[in-house]
């Protein structure tokens, strides 16, 4: 039985296309502004758009890890045949126990580190909006130092939070 729930097909587009590759990709840009490899007209104007990246859709990743429990455990075959067929009173305990199941078997554990991952990188980033926020309007390189020295960690969790990401399965996992 083959099933493609919404979940993967928001997962790709959130954690490949926009976390990893715009994201990441966006504060690497933003970390050779740091160290003088990348030079661009408005300091400030290119550092808070690489960084800002994170705001355009990080609710829609928080959605995403919360609708993982739902939309991919193995009780979503229920809804379709042969097991959307069960009686009332097999279905009554299979359905729980199979979720259950499913849950200690590992799932449990690597949703609650995708969670622990996203919100080390939301607080990350929340620590440079408020660094950024404080700069001058013509920055100078001392001035920059307190938001480009979170820079690297910043990188570092999101990284993490994507890896997490990546672990959850990219199918429905019977138990």
């Amino acid at each position: 039985m083959s099933i493609s729930p919404q979940w993967q097909i928001d997962r790709g587009q959130l954690n490949h296309n926009w976390l990893q590759n715009g994201v990441v990709v966006a504060l690497n840009h933003a970390s050779g502004i740091c160290t003088g490899t990348v030079r661009p007209r408005d300091i400030t104007r290119s550092l808070s758009e690489d960084i800002n990246r994170w705001q355009e859709r990080s609710t829609e990743l928080s959605s995403l890890l919360n609708r993982f429990v739902v939309e991919m455990s193995p009780r979503i075959y229920f809804n379709s045949p042969p097991l959307s067929r069960c009686p009332e009173e097999t279905r009554s305990w299979l359905e729980p126990l199979t979720h259950e199941l499913w849950l200690q078997r590992g799932m449990r554990e690597k949703i609650d580190a995708a969670k622990a991952a996203y919100q080390k990188a939301d607080s990350a980033f929340q620590k440079i909006y408020a660094e950024l926020s404080n700069l001058p309007s013509s920055p100078t390189t001392d001035d920059l130092k307190p938001a480009c020295s979170q820079l690297q960690t910043l990188i570092a969790r999101c990284q993490a939070l994507a890896d997490s990401i990546s672990a959850l399965p990219h199918r429905v996992l019977c138990c």
